[in-house]
């Protein structure tokens, strides 16, 4: 028996139809993942500089 999600790939590959790669959505998308990488990564490298105090499993709030 074959696989009806095989068939439906087939089907779907079968059309001689190109999708429009130039749209308004899509460069909306690419323009706000552009500015998100270029805020994002002067944030990041700061961060590096001052690190965040972080508790590890060796530390307790309560002494015993």
């Amino acid at each position: 028996m074959s696989d009806p999600l095989a068939h439906a790939f087939l089907a779907l590959a079968d059309d001689d139809a190109l999708p429009e790669q130039h749209s308004l959505p899509r460069a909306l998308v690419a323009a706000l993942a552009a500015l998100m990488i270029a805020a994002g990564l002067p944030l990041a490298a700061m961060s590096m500089e001052h690190p965040l105090g972080v508790l590890s499993s060796k530390v307790s709030i309560v002494d015993e």
